[in-house]
């Protein structure tokens, strides 16, 4: 079993293209206090996400783009929103190299 931490750095570098994020099924999650403890079933992976992150991760239903994710993210922190854009996708790019996320299909 491996755990990953998924606070959103700079050092994360090349983005991914998603901008319809949805969350993978076999995802499990458990929260204490503001933070989340998620569990890939499929990889037996454990990812820890810090506040910022799990806002995003609860956003990520396939339906929410990251603009909206970030518009979410600049009302509930009071950050400019250029710096929430930049942190919606490091988030969302991170979710997706360590498979939590896909893009969305159009239905």
């Amino acid at each position: 079993m491996t755990t990953a931490n998924l606070q959103p750095e700079s050092h994360w570098g090349r983005r991914l293209e998603i901008t319809v994020p949805r969350a993978q099924p076999g995802i499990t999650e458990q929260i204490i206090d503001d933070e989340a403890v998620l569990y890939d079933c499929q990889t037996g992976r454990i990812h820890r996400l810090n506040e910022t992150a799990l806002s995003v991760w609860k956003a990520c239903d396939g339906k929410a783009t990251n603009l909206q994710l970030a518009e979410r993210i600049t009302r509930e922190y009071s950050v400019p929103f250029e710096r929430a854009v930049e942190d919606v996708e490091q988030t969302i790019a991170a979710f997706a190299r360590t498979g939590l996320v896909t893009e969305a299909v159009p239905a």
